[in-house]
């Protein structure tokens, strides 16, 4: 499991997440990425194209960034779901809180047209 900070773009910032995120690790992940999106103050666009795997500790990270950002007036998108980690995320209504977006490119243009 990996979260990174990949740079800015646009109106965002950008993170790169990987691998498994679950019970054994999920703490770990939500501690890089609040470091990764730490002095920031924009929206924030999660690239999970790497993800494998999300548990519910998993999902409970991705409530925990989403409030985290609200707190701050900014929002969270999540872009290039697994089709069956993105199954979960709106069997659960979290595409209701937290926009999906098909690529990072789609992501941008989402938070440009709420900025």
């Amino acid at each position: 499991m990996m979260v990174e900070f990949v740079g800015f773009r646009g109106p965002a910032c950008l993170l790169q997440a990987s691998g498994r995120v679950n019970v054994l690790n999920a703490d770990r992940f939500e501690a890089n990425a609040m470091r990764a999106m730490a002095g920031t103050d924009c929206d924030v666009i999660i690239d999970a194209s790497g993800l494998t795997y999300v548990s519910t500790s998993g999902l409970r990270v991705f409530l925990h960034l989403w409030q985290e950002l609200r707190k701050r007036h900014h929002n969270l998108y999540v872009c290039s779901l697994q089709p069956y980690i993105q199954y979960v995320f709106e069997l659960i209504g979290f595409d209701k809180l937290i926009p999906i977006q098909t690529d990072v490119e789609s992501a941008l243009a989402a938070a440009e047209t709420e900025t």
